[in-house]
């Protein structure tokens, strides 16, 4: 009969098992109270010192007209005044592949 691989008659994989066993047992113990430690004990800091352009609020029909002027001037035909006349926007395409694409270019 062949002597079995994984037979250890001494023991001394055994203990050397449970050791490592215990010793990362006691890591882990020791990582999971720090890191409690550090949820529990968080430092309060001081409140910011930030300097308020306005102290108030302002009215809502200011922050409207301000508002639809910003809008106003992304959206096409509305930037210019009434008596201004409209640039026309010019657009050209090209593909290599096609020739006509070079003299819509």
């Amino acid at each position: 009969m062949e002597r079995p691989i994984f037979f250890d008659a001494s023991g001394k994989r055994n203990r050397w098992t449970l050791r490592a066993f215990f010793a990362g047992l006691a890591l882990l113990l020791v990582t999971a109270v720090t890191f409690a430690a550090t949820v529990v004990e968080v430092p309060i800091p001081g409140p910011l010192a930030l300097a308020m352009e306005r102290p108030h609020a302002r009215p809502l029909s200011q922050k409207l007209g301000k508002t639809i002027a910003s809008i106003s001037r992304w959206l096409p035909g509305r930037s210019a005044p009434a008596g201004a006349p409209a640039v026309p926007i010019k657009l050209g395409f090209y593909v290599p592949w096609d020739d006509a694409s070079r003299a819509s270019l």
